[in-house]
């Protein structure tokens, strides 16, 4: 009974998306829902990672674009469907444009490795938390987002600001 109890304590739930082709994980802790891509409206002057903003069921909440974030450009033509909805320390919510959500994935601790201080992928080694390595049911190595520092408090209360003078 305690094996089972530690066993469970040690796997962990990563929400898996794509962007552009690739698969990243986020743990579901940081995801309050994923909704469906809806109308956006831009805010004027922002920063270009800002997609804009959308009334989620009555609150309004930024979302932002991560290929803009971290400057990369996209090499198929697929139109963000999915928005993840995040919450932060404090409560702030904010959305983030992918293509699609895959899967909920549980995974054991020992598959989390520390993230490589030099990731020859496009998201710089400050937002990546660790890579998850599985090998079955086939090899697939994905790097676990911390999505919360994207706003960072300097920026969100900026975004803050701009959002009220609207």
């Amino acid at each position: 009974m305690e094996t089972e109890i530690n066993n469970q304590n040690q796997n962990q739930q990563y929400v898996i998306f794509e962007l552009d082709k690739e698969e990243y994980a986020v743990s579901i802790l940081e995801v309050k829902e994923v909704i469906k891509f809806s109308e956006i409206t831009p805010v004027p002057q922002s920063s270009p990672w800002l997609s804009g903003i959308l009334n989620l069921r009555g609150k309004i909440i930024p979302v932002l674009n991560l290929e803009k974030y971290f400057h990369f450009s996209r090499k198929t033509h697929e139109a963000p469907q999915r928005i993840l909805v995040i919450e932060d320390e404090k409560n702030t919510l904010f959305g983030i444009l992918v293509d699609q959500v895959d899967e909920v994935l549980k995974v054991n601790q020992d598959q989390i490795k520390p993230a490589p201080k030099v990731v020859t992928n496009k998201i710089s080694t400050d937002f990546v938390k660790g890579v998850i390595v599985m090998d079955k049911p086939k090899e697939r190595i994905l790097l676990i987002l911390d999505l919360k520092k994207i706003l960072n408090e300097k920026e969100a209360q900026g975004l803050e600001k701009k959002l009220q003078t609207q």
